[in-house]
């Protein structure tokens, strides 16, 4: 469970463009390659395209607990692991250059349909044009579509005022394209619906790998090589 929700976590920060750092106590010795939580943690943050930096023990008994991993795009981070008595782990020190990219900001117009009272949908829909009876000679194409698309409108503009709000946009790698948008939503989706039905779940599992492999398929091909 650990590994299935810490690879969704990841799955989720590594689209951003915003540099990454995983740091902190495991609790897995990442030093012994023939341990199978050793291997499953460096195979997840692998997938996620994140090095693991830390290369000497980290607690007095042995071992490499703590560990800073990073992009493997971005400059790698020298860690020095310092003894100063006060803890049985040691201390970690490291320096990352970041830069924070400044906010984008996105405004966006809907409708509040889900505030809207169907029964007055209704009544608006039927003293319309819309559900008399068609006019000998009203079977033109286009002026059907004028005809519902002005209906239509003028019925929203009563009952569901356009709206707009101002969100801020996160910027994404560019290998993070509209498949893997649409990809990502499904999961999402299916994820929600899993909340309130378990009956979703097998097919959300099944979606959710086909999403991890789409991503770490676009980031392995947008990596440059070596």
């Amino acid at each position: 469970m650990f590994y299935d929700e810490f690879s969704s976590l990841l799955d989720e920060l590594v689209t951003r463009s915003e540099p990454l750092i995983v740091r902190g106590d495991f609790n897995i010795k990442l030093d012994r390659p023939d341990d199978h939580h050793s291997t499953q943690l460096l195979d997840a943050l692998s997938a996620h395209g994140l090095q693991c930096h830390v290369n000497s023990p980290t607690h007095d008994r042995g071992g490499i607990l703590d560990i800073v991993a990073t992009r493997a795009d971005l400059t790698a981070p020298v860690v020095s692991v310092l003894e100063v008595g006060i803890s049985g782990h040691r201390l970690l020190r490291w320096v990352s250059q970041l830069e924070r990219p400044p906010p984008v900001y996105h405004p966006s117009t809907y409708r509040p349909w889900r505030h809207v009272n169907v029964d007055e949908f209704k009544v608006a829909l039927r003293q319309s044009t819309l559900y008399a009876d068609s006019a000998e000679g009203d079977d033109d194409v286009d002026f059907l579509a004028d005809q519902y698309n002005s209906e239509i409108t003028s019925i929203a503009d009563r009952l569901a005022l356009l709206k707009t709000v101002t969100s801020r946009r996160r910027a994404s790698d560019a290998w993070f394209d509209d498949e893997c948008r649409v990809a990502r939503k499904k999961c999402r989706w299916l994820e929600r619906r899993c909340s309130r039905s378990p009956a979703y779940k097998k097919q959300w599992h099944s979606e959710f790998r086909r999403y991890r492999q789409l991503t770490r398929r676009k980031r392995a091909v947008s990596a440059p090589n070596d």
